[in-house]
């Protein structure tokens, strides 16, 4: 009878914290994807095109003074 009692418990608790993680989950809104900037050596400056999958910007040097993207960007 313990046993069935603890099982039943057990069981009840594993049905509960999916519960919670579920509605934890659900309840966050839509994080916005931040731009981290990072620091490249380039003589006419950096792209600043945003990767729409990694939210990251773009790595390659601009080809002129005055450019905002690179030639991948353009």
């Amino acid at each position: 009878m313990k046993k069935l009692t603890s099982l039943i418990a057990l069981v009840a608790l594993i049905t509960l914290t999916s519960f919670i993680s579920l509605s934890s989950a659900e309840g966050k809104p839509n994080e916005t994807k931040s731009i981290e900037s990072t620091s490249v050596a380039c003589t006419h400056g950096q792209c600043t095109a945003i990767a729409a999958s990694t939210g990251k910007t773009c790595k390659h040097c601009v080809s002129n003074e005055g450019d905002l993207y690179c030639w991948q960007h353009k």
